[in-house]
C-alpha cells in the first residue's frame, strides 16, 4: 500500500493496531499527567519546608550579612532583590508556586519590578487544573540593615477551588501570614497586653481569608519560634483544600478567637487611661519632638457638646522622623488627647504657657493640616519619660519606607 493512501484502505489488523497504540500511548499521557499534579504538590511542600525552616532560624537583630548571603544563594532560583542589595540595605524575597514554569510565576516584585514569568507550556495550565492543580504560592522574605538582619517574613497563599471542602461555593484565597514589624500602630486590645506582637485578620479581604501574626524585633525569641512552627504545609498537599484560617495556622487562629472574645470595653479603658508602656509610644508613632505650649484656652465647638481645651505648641527639637516639621507652631487637632499617664485635672494645669512636653504624632493628612497627635501622644517632660520614649524610638529599627508588605 503506498504511503499515502488513507488509513480507511489499511490492512485491518494493522489499523486496529494502530488505533489501540494510539488510545494506550493517549491513556499513559493522562495517567502519566496526572500523576505529575500530586507530584508537584509534594515537591512544593517539600520546598516550603526547607524554606520555612531557613526563615525560622534567621534571628532578628543577630543574624548577619553573611548568613543573608547564604541564604540567597541557596534560594536565588526562586528569588530575587533590590539592584542596591549591599550589606548596607538589602530586601530578598522569595516565591515559589506550584505547577508548570508558566504558571510558577512569582506573585512579588522587587522593588518597582517583577520577576521574569516565564512563557512555556501556557497550554498546560488548563489540563493541570482541570486534574486538580492549584496556584498556591510560598512566600519568603529577608530585610538587611546595617549588615544585620532585621526583618523576616513567612507566607502562604492557597487556592481554595469551588466545589472542593468550600461551603460558600465559589473560589477564593487563604492567606496566613507571619512577618516582622517595626512598628505596632493599632494599639487596642491585645497589642495592649503583648506589645511586640499582634494577631488578627484583615478587615477588607475581598475574595480571600487571611490570619497574620506581625511582631517586632524584639519580640520574645519563644514567641517568633512558635509563630513560625505554626503553618499547616499539609494544606500544600491535601485532596480537599483547607478551606479556613484555623486549618492553616490554628494556633494563630485560636489566639484571635480568644482575643475577640475578650471585654473590648476593658481594653478602651485600659487605652482611654493610657495604661500601656511608654515605649510604645516613641516605637509606633511616625515623629516625635519635644515641645513648648504657646497658649491653652476653652473653645466651644458646635461638634461638641461641651467646652474643650485647644492647646497650640511650638516644635522645638524632633527626635524621630520628618525633620521638615522643624520648628513651627501647630494646634492641637480635633478631640484633646489626653496626658500620658495624667488625669483630666492635671492637663488643664500642665498645659499652661512656657510648660515643655514630648509629642508624639503622626504626618498630617496633607500639607497645610494639623499634625494628628497620636492618642496618648502628649508626654510630660522629664527624665524618666525621656529615656523610655528614646528607648521606644531604637526599637524602631527599621523605618517603614521601604515599601515592605510587612511594614504596611
Amino acid at each position: 500500500m503506498p504511503p499515502s493512501v488513507s488509513i480507511r484502505y489499511m490492512d485491518p489488523h494493522k489499523r486496529n493496531r494502530w488505533i489501540l497504540r494510539s488510545i494506550i500511548a493517549c491513556l499513559v499521557s493522562i495517567v502519566l499527567f496526572a500523576a505529575y499534579v500530586p507530584i508537584q504538590e509534594h515537591v512544593l511542600r517539600g520546598r516550603a519546608e526547607h524554606l520555612l525552616f531557613d526563615i525560622r532560624e534567621i534571628q532578628l537583630g543577630k543574624s548577619n550579612w553573611a548568613d543573608a548571603q547564604r541564604l540567597m544563594s541557596r534560594w536565588q532560583a526562586w528569588g530575587g532583590s533590590d539592584e542596591s542589595c549591599t550589606a548596607d540595605q538589602c530586601i530578598f524575597r522569595i516565591a515559589i508556586q506550584e505547577g508548570f514554569p508558566s504558571h510558577a510565576y512569582y506573585h512579588v516584585g522587587v522593588g518597582d519590578r517583577e520577576l521574569p514569568k516565564p512563557d512555556c507550556c501556557k497550554w498546560m495550565n488548563v489540563p493541570y487544573f482541570w486534574l486538580g492543580g492549584r496556584s498556591d504560592v510560598v512566600i519568603g522574605e529577608i530585610l538587611v540593615r546595617g549588615g544585620i538582619i532585621w526583618g523576616k517574613r513567612f507566607e502562604l497563599m492557597l487556592d481554595v477551588p469551588e466545589g472542593k471542602g468550600n461551603p460558600k461555593g465559589f473560589e477564593y484565597q487563604l492567606i496566613a501570614r507571619a512577618a516582622s514589624a517595626s512598628r505596632l500602630p493599632d494599639h487596642f486590645g491585645g497589642i495592649l497586653r503583648h506589645p511586640d506582637f499582634e494577631v488578627g485578620t484583615p478587615g477588607a479581604c475581598h475574595g480571600c481569608k487571611e490570619v497574620y501574626s506581625r511582631f517586632t524585633p524584639f519580640a520574645d525569641p519563644s514567641y517568633m519560634h512558635e509563630v513560625m512552627t505554626d503553618f499547616n504545609l499539609s494544606c500544600l498537599v491535601r485532596r480537599i483544600p483547607c478551606s479556613s484560617q484555623e486549618d492553616v495556622m490554628p494556633a494563630t487562629w485560636k489566639r484571635v478567637e480568644a482575643e475577640r472574645n475578650q471585654d473590648r470595653g476593658e481594653a478602651i479603658a485600659q487605652l482611654e487611661a493610657c495604661d500601656f508602656p511608654i515605649e510604645m509610644l516613641g516605637r509606633d508613632s511616625q515623629n516625635v519632638a519635644i515641645a513648648n505650649v504657646v497658649s491653652s484656652h476653652w473653645v466651644n465647638d458646635e461638634w461638641f457638646p461641651e467646652k474643650r481645651q485647644s492647646t497650640i505648641f511650638h516644635l522645638t527639637r524632633q527626635l524621630k522622623g520628618n525633620p521638615s516639621f522643624g520648628s513651627r507652631d501647630q494646634a492641637e487637632p480635633g478631640w484633646p488627647a489626653p496626658l500620658y499617664n495624667s488625669s483630666q485635672e492635671d492637663r488643664e494645669k500642665l498645659l499652661k504657657h512656657g510648660s515643655t512636653f514630648i509629642l508624639a504624632f503622626d504626618d498630617p493628612l496633607a500639607p497645610n493640616e494639623m499634625l494628628q497627635i497620636t492618642e496618648c501622644g502628649i508626654i510630660p517632660l522629664n527624665e524618666r519619660n525621656l529615656a523610655a520614649v528614646e528607648r521606644g524610638i531604637q526599637q524602631d529599627v527599621v523605618q517603614p519606607d521601604l515599601g515592605m508588605m510587612w511594614l504596611r
